[in-house]
């Protein structure tokens, strides 16, 4: 499952005044250093579905952002059927 991380933003684009951090989504590990690699989710300054790699996170393991809740599923009951 993918969890929530909310990844601090490089220096370049942190500002004094706002977020300093990210909603992503966790992808999996970069190939050619020992960073994390992430998509952008919800962000004032990165443009959302950007990839980035970084170490600098907070892992929130309980939190599904992806996850399709159903209310409307309701048992089906198969005794009450008539022919």
């Amino acid at each position: 499952m993918r969890v929530l991380a909310k990844v601090m933003l490089p220096d370049p684009k942190k500002r004094k005044i706002g977020s300093k951090t990210s909603d992503c989504l966790f992808l999996g590990y970069a190939k050619h250093s020992v960073a994390y690699r992430f998509i952008v989710l919800n962000s004032e300054i990165i443009e959302r579905n950007t990839i980035i790699e970084t170490k600098n996170v907070k892992f929130f393991e309980h939190i599904f952002p992806l996850k399709v809740t159903s209310t409307s599923e309701q048992p089906i009951d198969i005794a009450s059927d008539t022919m």
